[in-house]
């Protein structure tokens, strides 16, 4: 009868599957560490490009600032939920609750804002304030011009 003994190459194999699983569940945990990071930060707007005179935004409502163009100012005079994103699959710009006393900037030509209840924010657009109907509403900025709508529950 002969003798058993281990096979070495058996055991490399076996370690070398355990180093894999191991990596592969790393990357897991890091890319789903990594998504819900991502879907609880806020998110950011387009970066601010500078306005050259032949750029085509020059010719949209909205007052030029160094380098960048407004095109309304938005002063919360109490707490209220405000949702502003561009059209189709493009990014957040703002989500959550303002306070009083804060104040945001539009400065993309093209924008929805929804705002929670109109009375708690002053709109105002090249320096003229924006009327705008009771309630939940949205403000659209198609090209820079803002127009105001009611928004059903």
């Amino acid at each position: 009868m002969g003798r058993h003994r281990n096979d070495p190459r058996g055991l490399v194999n076996i370690l070398i599957i355990a180093v894999g699983v191991a990596l592969a569940l790393g990357l897991v945990v890091v890319g789903g560490a990594a998504l819900v990071s991502s879907m609880n930060s806020e998110a950011m707007g387009p970066a601010n490009a500078a306005v050259r005179p032949d750029d085509s935004t020059t010719t949209m409502a909205g007052a030029v600032e160094k380098d960048r163009t407004v095109y309304a100012t938005f002063r919360f005079v109490r707490k209220v939920e405000v949702y502003a994103a561009g059209p189709g699959n493009t990014p957040v710009y703002w989500k959550g609750h303002f306070t009083k006393g804060e104040e945001r900037d539009v400065l993309w030509p093209d924008v929805d804002v929804t705002i929670g209840d109109s009375a708690a924010v002053r709109v105002q657009v090249d320096g003229k304030a924006l009327k705008l109907p009771a309630g939940k509403v949205t403000i659209s900025f198609v090209e820079g011009a803002p127009e105001a709508r009611s928004v059903g529950e």
